[in-house]
């Protein structure tokens, strides 16, 4: 039972990873705005910190932390800003060529390469992190076209 789940679930990541060379007889003739895309909203929402980053909404997070104080707040908190269960890797495992991507500016940080991070309310992985990760994929997906949308730079 155990080889026959690890063949499915073998099967289904080839699926997801390759799903636009192996479709290349039907969309590659096709522009960009006739093909349906799979995507995801605030991408990469699954490894958030506890930092307060500074976009939309962190200042209603830091009022919340004013009144309840972090331990009590802190799972709301998680539980409104993180959007995906998984990571950007998996996403595109899974077949999700479209990444939403908010990405502001952690002062906290010593350097630009990690000043610059996702986030949701949170902050989350750098952004630089992130790139590398579909970086990766293309490289060893090179028939597989992934989207950036960058916001709130």
């Amino acid at each position: 039972m155990a080889e026959l789940t690890t063949r499915r679930t073998e099967a289904a990541e080839e699926e997801g990873c390759s799903w636009m060379g192996r479709r290349m007889d039907v969309i590659g003739s096709c522009r960009i705005t006739e093909i349906s895309i799979p995507g995801s909203h605030d991408s990469a929402t699954a490894h958030l910190t506890n930092d307060v980053s500074n976009d939309d909404g962190s200042g209603q997070i830091r009022d919340l932390r004013k009144v309840f104080g972090s331990w009590l707040s802190n799972p709301i908190v998680h539980g409104w800003t993180r959007n995906q269960p998984l990571g950007i890797r998996q996403q595109l495992e899974a077949g999700v060529r479209y990444l939403d991507l908010r990405v502001g500016h952690d002062a906290s940080q010593p350097t630009l390469n990690l000043a610059l991070r996702t986030c949701h309310g949170l902050f989350g992985p750098p952004a630089l992190q992130v790139l590398r990760e579909v970086a990766e994929f293309t490289r060893a997906h090179p028939s597989e076209v992934v989207l950036l949308d960058l916001n709130h730079l």
